[in-house]
């Protein structure tokens, strides 16, 4: 019979039948850490964070404020008359004709997809001219499409369709 192996006196080192025996056993590797991986998706648009631009859209229009109706737009908006210097310069020209104004917008609908809101309803827009004080009412349709921009909602694009036209 084969002799059994010792450990050398003195010695920590394993006897070779011990290191045989660990070196045919499985080796059991540690479970590998699952693996993140961050997907950017856009932020989900909220509505009521978009009902509040379009507030301040009918606010900024009534009092004729040229910068805070500005800041309303994203930086690339449009609208039927051109870019973002074309809507300020548009609504400056108005501003300037006009001594009072008001807008009504209802029944709105809106519908969402990710980042982005569309809205669409009625207005109503009630302007006294500066040179004869003679006011007019306008009424037609309105689409805003929102945008989720970091923390902010912004207008990228504003279209309108007066009745008649």
């Amino acid at each position: 019979s084969d002799p059994v192996p010792t450990k050398p006196s003195g010695s920590d080192t394993p006897a070779p039948t011990e290191v045989i025996a660990m070196a045919e056993a499985p080796v059991l590797l540690p479970e590998p850490a699952p693996i993140s991986v961050a997907v950017a998706t856009p932020a989900a648009l909220d509505i009521d964070q978009a009902n509040l631009v379009i507030g301040r859209f009918a606010m900024a229009y009534q009092r004729g404020d040229i910068d805070a109706m500005s800041a309303l737009f994203a930086k690339d908006a449009r609208s039927q008359g051109g870019g973002i210097a074309q809507i300020r310069a548009a609504y400056d020209r108005l501003f300037e004709k006009t001594t009072q104004r008001s807008i009504s917008i209802r029944d709105i609908k809106w519908r969402v997809r990710d980042d982005r809101a569309f809205a669409t309803g009625r207005f109503e827009i009630s302007q006294s001219h500066a040179r004869d004080e003679k006011a007019s009412v306008t009424t037609g349709t309105i689409r805003f499409d929102l945008e989720q921009h970091q923390d902010r909602v912004l207008i990228a694009r504003l279209e309108h369709k007066a009745r008649g036209t």
